[in-house]
Order: structure tokens, then C-alpha cells, then sequence
């Protein structure tokens, strides 16, 4: 299992644009992937689940991998995270 946190940078937070962006680059990879907001957890392949979070600027989420490509997915993800959110 890896995990790893970041502090979202989007001026609006994960609405509907950077939600789907997440769903699609999540969807690569065969790992369970969890994006934690304050307990409150989703699946990141479901856009909905994500847009559901409400997530704002400013805030620390929590992404929690585990699967066979746990290790590409936690490398891709925080390089998507830097420059898309």
C-alpha cells in the first residue's frame, strides 16, 4: 500500500473539470486508488464520488494506492497532482 498527501493549489478546488482529469488518469492504472478528505473516503474512478467530496482550495487530501501498479500509480498520480491540481 502507499499513500501520500497534497494540498490542493486549483483557485476552485476539485469541481468538475480537475475531477474528471483525476477519474481518467486513476482509470490507467489497476490499483484500488482512495483520495481522503477529512475521513470522508472515495474511489478517485468514480467522477462523481470525487466532485461529491466538495474539495476546496487549500485543503490536504489523502491519496491511499494499493494494487499491483501501486508504485507507478503513486509516481504518475503525484506528478498529475502537481500539475493539474
Amino acid at each position: 500500500m502507499k499513500e501520500f498527501e497534497y494540498t490542493i493549489k486549483e483557485p476552485f478546488g476539485i469541481h468538475a473539470r480537475p475531477a474528471v482529469l483525476l477519474s481518467k488518469e486513476a482509470a490507467r492504472y489497476e490499483s484500488n486508488i482512495i483520495l481522503n478528505r477529512n475521513g470522508d473516503q472515495v474511489n478517485i474512478k468514480d467522477i462523481m464520488s470525487v466532485i461529491s467530496l466538495d474539495v476546496k482550495y487549500s485543503e490536504k487530501v489523502k491519496f491511499i494506492i494499493e494494487g499491483k501498479d501501486e508504485s507507478l500509480a503513486e509516481e504518475k498520480l503525484r506528478i498529475f497532482c502537481d500539475e493539474n491540481l
